[in-house]
């Protein structure tokens, strides 16, 4: 039986669709907080952490991301309505290390968990146009790089896993019930 962490991580699913209903500043700290902590490699703390909140910038930032690979047609990407209501940037500091892929994995999973503790759906988003939203919030490019972002709020979409059968690629089951094929445990699974 599953302990409430682990639980977490098997229900939580990207979500794709949001109610655009705003993040509380307390819950949001809480999950800038969670991906602070986050560890990195030789505790060097490469990362730093933008949250883009007020709705404006919010639809500038998602006219520079691209969703839903594995459904073309756009059904399965938000609508104007449908747009997440908070984003976190995930940034490198080019002064500490150049790469830091590894760290951004473990903080973007801080992220999702503690947003999904708090009822915040997410979707981290690495089919970015990183040169525009550097250039839209002003973001040294020098110093940083943008690694990915997390797209947050509250989910206006269902999504689960499903065991694959032919193909890894997410479906639409309805217009709001997302599909997650998955491996099954053992094919990928093995303890000695």
């Amino acid at each position: 039986m599953p302990n409430a962490v682990q639980a977490a991580l098997i229900a939580r699913r990207s979500i794709r669709r949001f109610t655009r209903e705003a993040i509380p500043d307390a819950v949001l700290r809480d999950i800038l907080e969670a991906a602070r902590l986050s560890p990195t490699g030789g505790n060097a703390q490469p990362l730093r952490f933008i949250a883009v909140r007020d709705s404006s910038l919010c639809t500038k930032v998602f006219s520079f991301t691209h969703w839903a690979g594995s459904i073309p047609d756009g059904s399965a990407s938000p609508a104007d309505e449908t747009q997440p209501s908070a984003y976190v940037l995930i940034l490198v500091d080019k002064q500490i290390r150049q790469s830091a892929d590894t760290d951004a994995g473990a903080a973007a999973m801080s992220i999702m968990l503690s947003a999904a503790g708090a009822g915040v759906a997410s979707c981290w988003l690495g089919a970015i146009e990183r040169k525009e939203i550097q250039e839209l919030l002003n973001i040294d490019a020098e110093r940083f790089s943008i690694h990915t972002i997390v797209a947050l709020g509250y989910p206006a979409q269902k999504s689960r896993a499903v065991e694959m059968v032919d193909s890894v690629k997410y479906y639409l089951e309805s217009p709001d019930a997302l599909c997650v094929p998955k491996r099954r445990a053992e094919d990928i699974i093995k303890i000695l």
